[in-house]
């Protein structure tokens, strides 16, 4: 039988291919025509609607107005006895209109089109399947007696077999057969249209895979968790309106689950369609309808979400294997559309995808348009000069280094990349620069020019330079019990630090890489400075238990997030840090205008410099460098930034008051 021979996709009319699955059984021969049809994006116009702090005071003593992942508003009540109460969807005002006071509102566009989209796992090319193309193309004037063919890999083949309906025709958007991957033009065209193909299809339709014998388990569980927890765009929880369970919602809730329900989580979880890069844009830009489908079996992408909130968040319970996966797919969970492209970067640095270059493309309908706009997919260039103008693009576009920070010349697998690119292929932990929110250089723009070929001119200043550096890699809570006992519980309590703390102090931020919860304005899981110091307090002495104090040991075990990968270090000038894994004695540390981190750089002969990596170095994370220490009683705190899709901004706190 032929193959199907694609038409070109007419630029004036915007087409999109789609394709209509024919009905069909489950062992059926899989039969769809391909229709090209216009794709225009009508004009938005915008909804008039109270912002979120408008309507937080149209409330009652008491009430707080939060506003979902999907931009509904929902109302929460804090009795002021317990702190706990009800939340609801309805104004607790009942004379208040409820459009009016932004009850009900959705980020997601009114406009969508007639099909659904599709997303799934390529899997292996090897062993493809026929899929058989029913009718032509109306601009085509050749038929054929035989019906043409186009070779799908197995897993899209058990998809399409498991979603066609047996009476009646399904019209979906299917990457592999929408896209021509043989034209790289048009790959590097509909591979900036993906965004909006996914953004106003009816709904995105996941295929996880076939039916398991636990699969089903698993999914109703998640479904009737995700039925009791509401989550808010700055990742805070509340019990759902409608919930059954009020209290599932709280990290010191155990959930009642058995072995059995565990052990079916983790297996779904496991899942390769939670590795993929391509599906991050593809579901975070879903309709609220959206689902996710394992056999026959499936869950809306609405309460798969809060279902993993909830599990993430959880400080007992949950089992350890089950607990590693959850970073990886919490992130996933998040609202990420606009995010810094620092961000989604560090995202994609942990997901899978074929082609290199795509670690770029694959986000650009999350980042902001402004940025999506400079950076115009093109599979001709090496992922080397892709990663490159990236960067440039970003720096000039934003007047900041922070992709500098993700730079780890350890990793770099790309041929052809300078140091001060990151190598975005890898797989680098993308926790270090992504969670840590540091300011160094304070708000700071860069100075920057680019010498080309390869050289970049930056502003800064050089500080310290490295002296010692350990022998582990802080990757696992032994490797920081090894570290700790090291020390020796004696010169913890009587040495001082620099900055004239208590040494015992800066080991309790640097093994923390400062994400205590004592640097944020606000409530966070993370332990305390005081409750991290007992923690290095007991591990000097070899004591270990499940609790220290009354904060389970998971709460600690989770920094290891932040120190994965690094070693400590010390200064020539009597600080102690946090180093990539390939810092030496004699690197020296700089702080660059723009430059969140400091970065670790190393001489070469002819006098230009190597970028070696970020690091941590506890007293000088808050633009000191630049403008000396805080004056007592003055300390430097985040807050999160209202409507700032969970990013946090540095605020002067006196004492332990804010001015």
């Amino acid at each position: 039988m032929p193959p199907y021979i694609y038409s070109k996709l007419d630029g004036k009319t915007q087409d999109i291919r789609l394709i209509t699955l024919l009905p069909g059984n489950i062992n059926d021969s899989i039969r769809l025509s391909i229709s090209y049809e216009p794709f225009i994006i009508p004009m938005q116009r915008p909804v008039a609607k109270l912002s979120l702090e408008e309507v937080q005071k149209t409330l009652p003593d008491n009430w707080t107005a939060f506003e979902t992942l999907e931009g509904r508003i929902y109302y929460d009540y804090a009795d002021p006895k317990t702190g706990l109460g009800p939340t609801s969807w309805t104004h607790p005002n009942s004379q208040m209109d409820p459009t009016g006071g932004g009850s009900r509102h959705n980020d997601k566009p009114g406009f969508h089109a007639n099909f659904e989209a599709l997303s799934y796992t390529w899997g292996s090319a090897e062993d493809p399947e026929l899929a058989y193309v029913e009718g032509f193309h109306p601009r085509t004037e050749v038929s054929t007696t035989s019906l043409p063919t186009l070779k799908i890999g197995q897993n899209l083949a058990c998809a399409l077999r498991h979603l066609r309906y047996v009476d009646t025709l399904r019209v979906l958007w299917v990457d592999a057969i929408c896209i021509n991957q043989q034209d790289l033009e048009e790959r590097a065209t509909q591979v900036v249209r993906m965004g909006n193909i996914y953004k106003f299809a009816r709904r995105v339709v996941v295929w996880l895979g076939p039916r398991s014998e636990n699969s089903g388990l698993a999914i109703s569980t998640l479904a009737f968790l995700g039925k009791q927890v509401e989550v808010n765009k700055i990742y805070g929880r509340s019990p759902a309106p409608d919930c059954t369970q009020p209290l599932w919602y709280t990290a010191s809730y155990a959930l009642p689950y058995t072995e059995e329900v565990w052990e079916a989580i983790h297996d779904l979880l496991k899942l390769p369609w939670f590795k993929r890069l391509w599906i991050l844009q593809e579901i975070q830009l879903a309709s609220q309808d959206s689902t996710m489908v394992c056999g026959n079996d499936e869950i809306s992408w609405y309460l798969f979400r809060r279902s993993i909130k909830c599990l993430y968040a959880k400080q007992k319970g949950v089992p350890r294997k089950l607990s590693s996966l959850l970073p990886n797919i919490d992130r996933l969970s998040m609202y990420l559309i606009g995010s810094r492209l620092q961000r989604l970067l560090a995202i994609s640095r942990e997901r899978k995808c074929a082609e290199s270059s795509d670690k770029v493309y694959a986000i650009l309908g999350l980042v902001p348009p402004v940025i999506a706009s400079k950076i115009r997919p093109n599979y001709s260039i090496s992922p080397a000069d892709v990663y490159k103008s990236t960067f440039l693009e970003h720096v000039s576009l934003v007047r900041r280094l922070e992709l500098l920070v993700t730079c780890d010349i350890q990793g770099q697998k790309t041929v052809g990349l300078s140091s001060w690119v990151p190598d975005w292929s890898g797989d680098i932990s993308e926790e270090v620069g992504f969670f840590t929110d540091s300011y160094c250089t304070g708000c700071s723009s860069s100075q920057t020019r680019f010498l080309p070929p390869d050289t970049l001119e930056v502003t800064g200043v050089k500080c310290l330079t490295i002296s010692t550096v350990g022998e582990y890699l802080l990757n696992s809570d032994d490797d920081i019990f090894n570290v700790i006992q090291g020390l020796g519980m004696e010169k913890l309590i009587k040495d001082s630090y620099i900055t004239g703390q208590s040494l015992l102090d800066a080991y309790a931020w640097t093994m923390s890489r400062g994400q205590l919860r004592d640097r944020f304005h606000t409530v966070t899981i993370d332990p305390s400075v005081e409750e991290m110091k007992r923690f290095i307090l007991d591990r000097a002495q070899g004591i270990s238990g499940e609790m220290i104090g009354n904060i389970p040991i998971n709460q600690f075990s989770r920094l290891t997030r932040y120190t994965s990968r690094q070693k400590l270090v010390s200064t020539d000038e009597g600080y102690i840090g946090l180093g990539v894994s390939r810092t030496q004695p004699g690197d020296i540390v700089c702080v660059f205008l723009g430059c969140p981190e400091p970065i670790l750089l190393r001489q070469r002969p002819e006098g230009t410099f190597e970028v070696i990596g970020n690091c941590y170095i506890y007293g000088i994370m808050s633009g000191e460098p630049l403008l000396g220490p805080l004056p007592d009683p003055w300390e430097c705190r985040l807050r999160i930034i209202p409507n700032g899709g969970g990013y946090w901004e540095p605020v002067g706190c006196r004492s332990r008051r804010i001015d």
